[in-house]
């Protein structure tokens, strides 16, 4: 070979290799280096993603707060303090059904108040319902005999000696009204009473007992009174009726 074009040849490889070397010597960044321009940008967008979604699920969070709030309010019971709700209305609030159409369980309250004789008016039994929610109840009253005794002769006496025996009852019906809160509610009542009197004409020859006849009449009624919770379902009820007078008694809340 021409020792020019060796000469030439090995010039050539040798430069090839030089350069080739220089490249495996450029230095590298080291792993700690702050990151690139593209790094960053990279890293950026990851981070908005992550504000966004969390941003998603605070709001999230907060509009299903504000509608079990909403509810709350809503379903409140106006006594304070107690508030009605069941297991369907709790699950439908925090998972977004309508809690609205679940059923909202009204408190009721039954009674039995006495009130003993007193100034000629014999004593009595009533019965007291009230609906704690709505404020809205009704009671009966029953005393004195309200039916003639079981050996009274269905007809009048066929003499004048006799001698007669007076028996008497009322019954009424009243509406009621409440205001005030679980453990202390003033209540108000009206409504009608009949008084009734039954005359039993008694033999003084043979001493059997003929009816003699029986008088009613219908008067105006009202009562105001008082309920004090003794108890969470107790209360004491206290309180004064025209046709009545005064009674106390117990009620029991379901």
């Amino acid at each position: 070979m021409n020792p020019r074009i060796s000469a030439t040849v090995a010039a050539f490889l040798l430069a090839f290799l030089g350069a080739q070397a220089l490249c495996d010597e450029t230095p590298k960044p080291p792993a700690d280096s702050p990151p690139t321009v593209e790094s960053r940008q990279q890293s950026g967008s990851t981070s908005d993603e992550q504000d966004r979604r969390e941003k998603i699920r605070l709001e999230y969070e907060a509009r299903r707060e504000a509608e079990w709030r909403e509810w709350y309010e809503r379903h409140r019971s106006p006594y304070g303090g107690r508030y009605d709700y069941d297991a369907m209305d709790v699950v439908g609030a925090v998972i977004g059904i309508a809690a609205d159409e679940a059923p909202v369980r009204q408190r009721f309250a039954i009674g039995v108040v006495y009130a003993p004789a007193n100034a000629g008016k014999m004593s009595g039994f009533g019965i007291q319902f009230m609906n704690r929610d709505r404020r809205w109840g009704a009671s009966v009253w029953l005393s004195g005999a309200l039916e003639r005794a079981g050996d009274v002769i269905d007809v009048g006496i066929p003499h004048n000696d006799y001698h007669l025996q007076t028996q008497q009852g009322s019954y009424g019906v009243e509406a009621l009204y409440s205001v005030g809160s679980a453990n202390a509610s003033l209540i108000v009542g009206a409504g009608l009473a009949v008084e009734q009197k039954m005359y039993t004409a008694v033999s003084n020859v043979t001493g059997w007992r003929w009816n003699h006849g029986s008088d009613a009449r219908v008067k105006f009624a009202a009562q105001v009174g008082c309920s004090l919770r003794l108890a969470r379902r107790v209360s004491l009820s206290l309180g004064y009726d025209t046709h009545q007078s005064a009674f106390f008694g117990l009620t029991g809340e379901f």
